[in-house]
């Protein structure tokens, strides 16, 4: 996208800003600095399936962060990472988000075009985050 790394990285480091630009985040709540309570929401037709994460800043390098789940009910549960690796020149910042989610319920047909579709605006919400 045509912003410097320092424009862009305050909106991929901080999961409270990711609801201004990726429509999967319905709401994010601050626990600490490096932990959120994060709501997911996708939405097919009349229906909609929600998850809601306690996720940790377990990397915060200058071109790589990773948020990892990390829930403390005791129980066990699905591992969710989403790591952003960023890639700049002067001008120009390329940002490769990834996300890993080891169970069953966030799959399928149906929620995998979701998610095509979310990724898709926040591919033009992003960049005008940042300008």
């Amino acid at each position: 996208m045509p912003a410097t790394i320092d424009r862009v990285r305050p909106h991929v480091d901080d999961l409270g800003r990711y609801n201004a630009w990726m429509p999967l985040v319905h709401s994010v709540e601050r626990v600490d600095a490096q932990t959120w309570n994060v709501e997911l929401r996708a939405k097919v037709g009349p229906f909609a399936r929600s998850k809601r994460l306690r996720m940790t800043r377990s990397v915060n390098e200058p071109t790589r962060i990773v948020f990892e789940r990390k829930e403390i009910d005791g129980k066990s549960h699905a591992p969710w990472v989403l790591a952003v690796a960023l890639q700049a020149d002067a001008a120009h910042t390329v940002v490769a988000v990834s996300l890993d989610y080891q169970g069953t319920l966030w799959t399928g047909g149906l929620l995998d075009k979701v998610l095509r579709d979310h990724v898709a605006v926040a591919k033009e919400l992003l960049p005008r985050a940042c300008a």
